[in-house]
């Protein structure tokens, strides 16, 4: 409590300082993001015109960060059941340290056996797979129980307060159940983060190098137990040691999307939805700009005609972001996101300002007197 009161005091005496510090951090990231969201897009020459709109930028990286953190508590399942299984033997803190790393043999083990059998053994029924996956579990878990000292902590946390009359042995039993079945879930948890990568992947739109990506996702499920690991094992004080979680925790995670194929792509793609900065919503739009009708392809714009002396265009945005407004044609809708750089050639740039979003018309006869032929 003294530990934390002081570094209370601290940040209240530097806060300035850290104000600044984290500003100017939140600043370099939200551009970092935009800039790869507009460059996965193939448009990379919006960056500089979207960054005038500052107030747009610090929304951007609030939702940025609100789905870094949907992606953190994803991956944080594993660590969560994994500091569960290692808190069984609160009452051994002697041991409980060492617990801390040998549960990684089981842990590690079956979270190699449950990958393989996601990846590699797609055709095996999925019954065998987890029935294997948990008797080599049972086996690791089983081993442990060779060292005295590992036997002597389950036995203590056991037994300790125990109500009178109940089994000695039918605790132990009862423990090593809890206990095994806390590892288990470590486990299976993982499939929560694999299927994160798995979906940014199909998002990046590779399908091949199985290998490597299990190899990522095998990383990002056993580098969730690190926290647990580094909370356990540390001989400071408690806030300190909670620091140090909260810390590998994060770096986890960014190290995870880095990594990820797809993954840091997908993290721009879902802020830019949530954002409403990219729709599939198909409408019409009137330009009020620079552009006339015989600017668009026919083939492509579909439905372009001419209202008001505007080229009235069906369409969505692709990025709208401050007054920065990218319109694609509605035939580009179903558009992969690798296949982006590509397409985003046949949108046009335009202002938020410059654009009237029209209504829908169930009867189109009644807009015909007022739009003009093609030509």
């Amino acid at each position: 409590m003294q530990s934390f009161k002081t570094n209370f005091k601290r940040v209240l005496t530097y806060w300035a300082q850290i104000g600044v510090t984290i500003s100017a951090i939140g600043t370099g990231i939200g551009y970092l993001t935009l800039s790869l969201y507009t460059r996965s897009i193939g448009r990379p020459d919006l960056i500089s015109a979207a960054l005038d709109a500052s107030s747009a930028l610090v929304l951007w990286l609030a939702i940025t960060a609100l789905v870094v953190f949907a992606y953190l508590l994803v991956l944080a399942s594993t660590t969560a059941l994994y500091g569960l299984s290692v808190s069984l033997f609160n009452k051994a803190p002697d041991e409980q340290r060492k617990v801390a790393l040998s549960f990684l043999i089981p842990v590690c083990l079956g979270m190699t056996a449950f990958m393989v059998s996601i990846y590699i053994g797609q055709g095996w029924n999925q019954g065998y797979a987890f029935l294997i996956t948990t008797l080599l579990v049972l086996a690791a878990t089983g081993l442990l129980c060779v060292s005295k000292d590992f036997r002597l902590a389950m036995r203590a946390c056991a037994e300790i307060d125990l109500p009178q009359g109940v089994s000695k042995r039918g605790a132990r039993i009862w423990f090593g159940a809890m206990v095994f079945f806390m590892i288990v879930a470590t486990v299976v948890s993982a499939a929560a983060p694999t299927g994160l990568i798995l979906k940014a992947y199909v998002v990046d739109g590779a399908r091949q190098n199985m290998l490597l990506l299990m190899a990522v996702s095998l990383f990002a499920a056993i580098a969730a137990l690190a926290p647990v690991v580094v909370f356990y094992r540390s001989k400071t004080d408690l806030f300190t040691r909670i620091l140090f979680a909260v810390g590998a925790t994060l770096a986890v995670v960014m190290v995870v999307i880095i990594i990820s194929p797809g993954g840091a792509t997908m993290i721009v793609n879902s802020t830019a939805s949530l954002m409403n900065a990219r729709s599939n919503k198909i409408a019409n739009y009137l330009i009020d700009d620079v552009y006339k009708e015989n600017d668009f392809d026919l083939k492509v714009w579909i439905g372009t005609k001419t209202l008001h002396d505007h080229p009235l265009i069906t369409g969505f945005p692709l990025f709208s972001f401050g007054d920065v407004l990218l319109l694609c044609p509605s035939t580009r809708v179903d558009t992969l996101m690798k296949d982006w750089p590509a397409e985003s050639a046949y949108c046009i740039v335009t202002k938020n300002s410059k654009v009237t979003r029209m209504p829908s018309n169930s009867n189109p006869e009644v807009s015909e007197p007022a739009v003009k032929p093609a030509g």
